[in-house]
């Protein structure tokens, strides 16, 4: 009887002792590579990446002690096939046990992407690239698919204009598509916002709006001036006859994205003569697209645009980006001789 208590208890200990042992070998196969700082790291699960693979990068990366201990626990959880493909940001403070849930649930890391108001979409595509967002071309692509513009309804334009400039937060390597989507969503939002009643407006009429806010966006330094310049675009293009624009915008965007040459330090009288259907100095009316992606001071201005008698405007104040405006040639020549005859020499 005794001998038979004594294996009991000796039965006993031994589980306890092995419990113990498997406990504190399993906190210490999950508790985190480094207690006392919190490293970020930048961790990638591509195509094609077994969980072998990934298990090695991990330790590689000091994010976990053993290799097989992720692969041990991913198997008792029947997890082995489930790790999602993508970029995430890790901590050493993580366990194990946190980076498998981690991965398993496929949290990616975003990027934090800011686009400027008055960049083109050649200009996004190209920061995009450098960001490791999307391919340049693949955006451009996406930017005149026929899918998309037939998606949004845009028949006969393109998302030129549409790219709404905000700040983004988007996985590396993100399909172009979509990151055309997002941001085309985001400009409607905002649009809603500064005219509720935009979708009772024909296309032609919100595209010639949009067309003329790109324009009004590339020209305005103070805020303030913004919907004096739409007005005076506008006066232009309702005249019994009407006056070219004469944007200067348009003739850098001639330049710098269809002839894709460098921004040209100043417009020359050369340059006034390109052929192109954007060169409002030759050509009435609106160019046939956005030439920027205008921001919500630009499209506010295009939308209710400041009533005046005022046909030219030109700038007078680099430094403030105040604008001379006036009301007929004779008076803009005087305005040009006193503001910029004097500092250009053609």
């Amino acid at each position: 009887m005794k001998l038979f208590v004594k294996t009991i208890i000796f039965i006993f200990l031994f589980l306890i002792i092995v419990l113990f042992g498997t406990v504190s070998a399993a906190n210490y196969l999950n508790a985190p590579t480094k207690l006392l700082s919190d490293v970020e790291i930048v961790f990638s699960i591509e195509e094609g990446d077994t969980l072998g693979d990934i298990s090695e990068s991990l330790v590689d990366a000091q994010l976990i002690k053993y290799s097989w201990a992720l692969v041990l626990y991913s198997r008792l959880m029947g997890t082995e096939s489930d790790y999602k493909i993508g970029i995430y940001r890790l901590s050493s403070k993580m366990t194990l046990i946190e980076i498998h849930d981690l991965l398993i649930e496929g949290r990616q890391s975003l990027y934090k992407i800011t686009i400027p108001e008055g960049w083109t979409s050649k200009q996004i595509a190209d920061y995009l690239e450098i960001q490791g967002i999307t391919e340049s071309t693949s955006f451009i692509k996406a930017v005149n698919s026929t899918d998309i513009i037939t998606e949004f309804g845009l028949d006969g334009y393109n998302m030129e204009g549409l790219l709404y400039p905000d700040t983004y937060y988007f996985q590396k390597k993100y399909p172009a598509e979509l990151v055309v989507r997002v941001m085309v969503n985001n400009f409607f939002k905002r649009l809603e916002i500064i005219n509720p009643d935009y979708k009772s407006l024909e296309l032609r009429k919100l595209m010639d709006t949009v067309i003329l806010a790109s324009i009004v966006e590339k020209e305005y330094r103070d805020p303030a001036e913004a919907a004096l310049m739409a007005g005076v675009f506008y006066n232009r293009l309702n005249r019994d006859i009407p006056i070219p624009l004469g944007s200067c915008a348009t003739i850098v965007y001639i330049i710098t994205d269809i002839m894709e040459k460098d921004h040209p330090e100043f417009i020359s009288f050369d340059d006034l003569k390109i052929k192109s259907p954007y060169n409002t100095y030759i050509n009435r009316g609106l160019p046939p697209g956005p030439i920027s992606n205008p921001g919500s001071i630009a499209l506010s201005a295009a939308f209710y645009p400041e009533k005046s008698d005022y046909l030219y405007f030109l700038l007078k104040n680099a430094e403030s980006g105040q604008h001379e405006f006036t009301k007929n040639l004779s008076e803009h020549t005087a305005a040009y001789n006193l503001y910029i005859k004097k500092d250009r020499d053609f």
